[in-house]
């Protein structure tokens, strides 16, 4: 019996999608920088006296996963012990930062992609139905995928007497998951049930941002290090459809779709150093991301899934002008 085909890489319709968001937001940002400056001219703020600045930033991370288990198809329910989910994968992610000249606002760019390790199984369940002895066992593998883009405009507060930098933004966030369950049913025993069931899982949602990004000198000695202390802390609150669809011994057989609200909260924090001589900088630390009702793990009714992750991140940023 099968698996899925292709289940290490990503569908042609994610990467589809992602250039397309790539491609909207930068239109987007581009129509804001002007509304922007427009807008700091109406309030009377106070404009800085800079050139414009653009910055691309470039990293990946190590992800620990927690949170509940998809329901696998019959009969794995018999199997309470069966692990439908990740327990470790990567992420890469680029982020386009553009200040324009003589103005506080900053517009920003995020694109992450995610990939899980492939979780398999092999889980075997002795049962006796009629006096007859079965022994079923079920082969399963699970992989999950996801997308995230981010728009969003901040004000620099400045740096102040400490040499404190802080960005306070407004922003869109975009989310597009998907998950794949391959089973193969086996065994042996005369009451068996044999054949294999492919499930498919999937999140498409958008919603508001908020977040805070914010960085400041470490005290001495270090302060003639280059070195600093940074953190980011960020929610949402992401409105979209949830999809599960399963075939299952050469059929389809299920397909649902529902609406559903994803909370989604995020923090990172990092150590970074001024790279003597260049115009980058490298950063490593921490991150956390969780997403709540993010998923219908479920298969004969809708059951709601977290997604929680965790690990070390490192990236680079250059400034490009």
């Amino acid at each position: 019996m099968r698996f899925g085909v292709g289940a290490g890489t990503p569908p042609v319709s994610l990467r589809l999608r992602a250039a397309v968001v790539l491609g909207a937001v930068i239109l987007i940002s581009a129509a804001a920088t002007r509304v922007a400056n427009a807008a700091d001219d109406v309030a009377g703020f106070a404009k800085p006296q800079f050139d414009s600045h653009l910055w691309l930033e470039l990293g990946g991370d190590w992800e620990h996963y927690t949170g509940g288990d998809a329901r696998g198809f019959p009969p794995s329910e018999r199997f309470p012990t069966i692990g439908l989910r990740p327990t470790d994968g990567f992420g890469y992610e680029g982020r386009l930062s553009y200040r324009p000249a003589d103005s506080s606002r900053i517009f920003s760019l995020a694109v992450r992609y995610g990939r899980t390790s492939q979780r398999d199984g092999d889980n075997e369940q002795p049962f006796r139905i009629d006096n007859s002895d079965n022994n079923q066992v079920v082969l399963t593998q699970h992989r999950e995928h996801r997308l995230v883009a981010d728009l969003e405009a901040g004000r620099d507060v400045g740096e102040g007497e400490f040499n404190f930098f802080s960005i306070g933004s407004l922003g869109v966030r975009y989310v597009d998951f998907r998950t794949t369950t391959n089973e193969s049913f086996g065994g042996t025993g005369p009451d068996l049930v044999l054949g294999g069931a492919d499930v498919r899982r999937g999140l498409r949602a958008a919603g508001p941002r908020i977040a805070w990004h914010a960085s400041m000198p470490l005290p001495p000695p270090f302060d003639d290090a280059n070195v600093f202390l940074g953190w980011d802390v960020a929610g949402s609150v992401l409105f979209g459809r949830q999809t599960v669809q399963a075939d299952a011994f050469g059929s389809e057989a299920l397909s649902r779709s529902h609406a559903a609200i994803v909370p989604n909260v995020e923090g990172r924090l990092n150590f970074g150093w001024h790279v003597p001589g260049t115009t980058a900088t490298a950063k490593l630390g921490v991150r956390s991301e969780a997403f709540y009702n993010v998923l219908d793990g479920g298969v004969a009714s809708r059951h709601a899934l977290r997604r929680i992750d965790y690990g070390p991140f490192f990236s680079v940023v250059w400034s490009l002008r």
